[in-house]
């Protein structure tokens, strides 16, 4: 009995491991075409990318750095490295806010390898 036990347990350490594993080397798709900014929230909360005042589309999609969609009045980090892409007016239509290491690694070259073009 205790064999089968043992056995069950290694089963159960080896397949957590190999979960854990393989959701750390998944990353998530980030688009190579869009622009890499700062992200600063200013006393009143306007979006604020590099310095400028920008306005948000009616359906503007932020996804946080856990690749969740939040709302813009959730943001709660005042300064963050993003990705965004605009209309042909210059509105934000999608904004990713990074993850320091995605922001010293982000290389549209390289991401054009790897991400499928988003919408």
């Amino acid at each position: 009995m205790h064999a089968i036990q043992s056995k069950i347990t290694s089963w159960i350490l080896c397949f957590s491991l190999f979960i854990c594993v393989t959701a750390h080397a998944l990353e998530r798709p980030l688009p190579a075409d869009a622009k890499l900014a700062k992200l600063n929230l200013s006393a009143n909360r306007v979006i604020m990318i590099d310095g400028t005042e920008r306005q948000l589309t009616a359906g503007a999609q932020i996804r946080n750095q856990q690749n969740q969609i939040i709302q813009p009045q959730s943001l709660t980090d005042s300064s963050a490295p993003i990705l965004y892409k605009e209309n042909n007016q210059g509105q934000i239509t999608r904004i990713w806010m990074l993850t320091e290491e995605e922001a010293d690694n982000y290389s549209p070259k390289k991401l054009n390898k790897l991400v499928r073009p988003s919408s």
